[in-house]
């Protein structure tokens, strides 16, 4: 805990903080209190826990990005309910149209769509509509 609160002191006074967390126990909860405020909690239906959760991330020439991200798809080297985490609004865009493209289903959560919308999307996803999400936390109107 000592270590926590000597980095958030080192924060500047606006940072945008996100904490995900596989479970919520005290220790979490304690660590939400001391660097979040006003929280929003997402909580994504648990599925089937086969124990085969995989974190990915890949440094690529921006050339190769739709190549490799079409060659892990195609080959079934990721596969099941995936996030991709882009830095642009209009990157997940162009990785949707993409994918459309191949006629595999996706959606993209940002946070320039209202609130029902980013719920809706991710009742979807929950519910197998689609398996890869590709979500920013960039609004477009900051890119513009």
């Amino acid at each position: 805990a000592d270590d926590v609160n000597k980095i958030v002191s080192h924060l500047p006074r606006t940072v945008q903080s996100m904490l995900m967390s596989a479970t919520l126990n005290a220790n979490v909860d304690e660590l939400k209190k001391l660097i979040l405020h006003s929280p929003v909690v997402v909580k994504v239906d648990r599925g089937s826990q086969d124990g085969r959760l995989a974190q990915w991330f890949c440094t690529v020439k921006r050339a190769d990005k739709n190549l490799l991200l079409f060659a892990l798809l195609r080959l079934k080297l990721v596969s099941g309910k995936t996030l991709f985490f882009v830095n642009s609004v209009h990157r997940a865009y162009s990785i949707k149209l993409l994918l459309e493209q191949f006629h595999i289903k996706s959606a993209v959560l940002n946070a320039e769509l209202p609130l029902n919308s980013r719920l809706h999307i991710l009742k979807q996803f929950n519910a197998g509509v689609f398996d890869y999400l590709i979500a920013t936390d960039e609004a477009m109107s900051a890119a513009q």
